[in-house]
């Protein structure tokens, strides 16, 4: 089980006007109101559909330990990871082990793998990170572009 909480996010949108009135070349600043409700709608409608938020965010994460030596993570790709606790105590900072252990992030996927196993428990671990993408792909974006336009 996981628990998942957003600490801060920059922007919940896919794209902007801007692109949209790009590939909209009829669009004018009176559609801006619209165009704003269905950037909105398409971003959520992909961000629901993948099952994670897709922009840049930094995400508070417990995770129940399962004697595994992997720890998947809700959110990817992994930017950066702050910190990881293991029953409140730091085990991992900014890079660096503060236990001895190796950590191995793959960040394209979302997975830590630790040189040990994780403490099986109920949410004992705890991971800080910022995940998601710091600029859009260009096909996500594209696919926002054309839901809103049509």
């Amino acid at each position: 089980m996981q628990n998942l909480e957003i600490i801060t996010q920059t922007n919940d949108e896919l794209t902007t006007i801007t692109a949209v009135k790009e590939y909209i070349p009829e669009a004018t600043d009176n559609d801006n109101d619209i165009l704003t409700k269905l950037i909105t709608r398409a971003s959520k409608f992909i961000k629901n559909h993948t099952n994670r938020e897709l922009n840049e965010t930094v995400f508070k994460e417990a995770i129940d330990g399962d004697n595994s030596c992997k720890l998947f993570l809700s959110e990817y790709p992994i930017i950066s990871v702050e910190n990881i606790k293991i029953n409140d105590a730091i085990v991992y900072e900014n890079g660096t082990a503060k236990d001895g252990n190796n950590y191995y992030i793959y960040q394209d996927i979302g997975i830590i793998r630790r040189s040990i196993y994780w403490p099986k428990d109920f949410q004992n671990i705890e991971v800080n990170y910022t995940a998601g993408y710091e600029t859009i792909p260009e096909d996500l974006e594209q696919a926002v572009i054309e839901m809103g336009a049509f």
